[in-house]
């Protein structure tokens, strides 16, 4: 079967096989892997999500990246790195799983889906994995129940609407090339209790990527100081719901901003919060959002005007599709509970890109948030030490689970 590409159409035209491209997930388990329930797991998950089985592949009339069943065996790979998706290993499935003693590594593309749809997977494949060689009932709560939503169109769900918000522009602070490194990225890994950040959150009446994103923008205004207002940051937002398609696992996320101004800047930290709350309220109300994602879905249908893969990759190249700003991405947890000590951590990552310099991703497991923060920016022990110097003054535990590593 072949199915259209749609809102993954930027990921799988300008950087399919770009490092930034992917999120890596790193497990490390209580015992040494087992091959043998690693690939069983691994291909009854498939079974139950088979939108995940998918290759690029090129469709005629016109010429086009679309996605079509990879009819090739996936097995995971003895090997202690993470399988680049170009690799002949790969397959050219858009996953890629290796594993290594009692580590497990998962690569997942952005153009087959976004965060929450890699955890959907993930969840399966370690739940089943789990249940099989500890000999523990299996929980198919993963599987999908209507596979044509699974494939289907999230711009289906776009309905036009007669009222939209004006979105307002302006310059806000990027990072300069002297700032970063283009080769040199960072990871730097912090733990926080989950019920101390749920507490301060809603006693700040706001919520967890609220808070993650005034955290950051206050550790860069310590580094760089108040003459780089106004600072915003990047968060994606799941418009699942929104658009009433939750089963569906294609890219369902729009970007939205929060935004540190100067005048807001004078007021003390409660007063902050709100601000930024109120931004993110108005960000999410639907008119907003959803007129985010009318924008997405008249730039696809420009692009499928387009009778060429080049001509594509040219077009999608020449369009602003990433920010520059630093990003905050919140996937939500991970339900693994029951099989928390069958594994040490779960670390999950994307490689920031260009002059964003900062990347913080966020997911919930085992009651603690984790802050996984990627960066490029040359002087970043200082930023990492404003960070935690914050979280100490706002009175919010915090363990550097450790030292700062470089990624390949």
């Amino acid at each position: 079967m072949i199915y259209e590409l749609n809102t993954d159409e930027f990921y799988a035209y300008g950087c399919l096989y770009e490092d930034w491209a992917s999120i890596d997930t790193e497990i490390l388990l209580t015992d040494d892997v087992d091959e043998r329930f690693l690939n069983d797991a691994l291909r009854t998950s498939f079974e139950r999500m088979p939108y995940f089985k998918v290759k690029i592949d090129i469709a005629k009339n016109p010429e086009r990246y679309v996605l079509s069943t990879n009819e090739e065996e996936f097995y995971a790979i003895n090997n202690e790195h993470f399988i680049p998706l170009d690799s002949k290993q790969a397959r050219n499935y858009l996953i890629t799983v290796s594993f290594f003693g009692k580590y497990l590594r998962m690569r997942f593309s952005h153009a087959l889906s976004d965060g929450m749809g890699m955890n959907k997977f993930l969840n399966s494949v370690l739940k089943t994995y789990f249940s099989l060689k500890y000999d523990l009932q299996i929980v198919n709560d993963s599987t999908t129940t209507n596979i044509d939503l699974e494939y289907s169109n999230p711009f289906d769900y776009v309905q036009d609407n007669d009222y939209h918000l004006k979105q307002e522009k302006f310059d806000s602070f990027s990072f300069s090339k002297d700032d970063v490194s283009i080769n040199r990225t960072v990871l730097s890994c912090i733990s926080i209790p989950q019920d101390s950040f749920l507490k301060y959150s809603k006693e700040s009446e706001s919520s967890v990527a609220t808070v993650a994103a005034w955290i950051l923008m206050n550790a860069i205004l310590d580094v760089k100081g108040e003459q780089v207002l106004p600072l915003c940051v990047d968060l994606p937002f799941n418009m699942r719901n929104v658009l009433n398609c939750k089963d569906n696992m294609r890219n369902c996320n729009v970007d939205i901003e929060l935004c540190m101004t100067e005048r807001l800047r004078k007021h003390d930290n409660a007063f902050e919060l709100s601000c930024l709350r109120g931004q993110m309220f108005k960000e999410t109300f639907d008119p907003c959002c959803l007129s985010k994602m009318e924008y997405s879905k008249k730039r696809w249908q420009e692009a499928s005007k387009i009778n060429g893969v080049e001509k594509r990759c040219e077009f999608y190249n020449s369009n602003d599709g990433l920010s520059a700003k630093p990003l905050v991405s919140y996937v939500g947890k991970l339900d693994l509970e029951q099989y928390k000590s069958y594994y040490e951590h779960i670390y999950q990552y994307l490689k920031v890109s260009g002059e964003a310099g900062i990347l913080l991703f966020v997911f919930c497991e085992r009651g603690l948030f984790r802050f996984c923060i990627t960066s490029s920016l040359v002087d970043w022990s200082k930023y990492m030490e404003a960070f935690t110097n914050f979280l100490d003054k706002i009175g919010i535990p915090y363990s550097i689970d450790e030292k700062a590593q470089m990624l390949d």
